[in-house]
């Protein structure tokens, strides 16, 4: 299995199953994961605003299914969750 984010392979033991509200709340609140596959890596200028338009459309795709992922998409995720709510506190 591979993880949704990244890429990359990951034993079904290790994996983490990530409800598709905690990935499109946590995106609507910032969150561009830093592990992205290299093919959506360029060098122009707008590369970053091409990144944060092709990852909000790929959460928008996928907003209904469970996501899969590696233990460092996942902890990636916690930690941003974790940062988020200690900002609205």
């Amino acid at each position: 299995m591979n993880c949704d984010i990244c890429g990359e392979l990951v034993p079904e033991e290790d994996s983490f199953i990530v409800l598709p509200e905690q990935i499109v709340q946590a995106r609507d609140k910032g969150y561009i994961p830093a592990r992205l596959p290299d093919s959506w890596k360029t060098d122009d200028v707008t590369s970053a605003q091409k990144i944060e338009a092709q990852w909000h459309l790929v959460v928008d795709e996928n907003a209904l299914v469970d996501w899969l992922l590696c233990p460092s998409c996942h902890l990636e995720l916690i930690q941003h969750q974790k940062a988020q709510s200690s900002v609205s506190l």
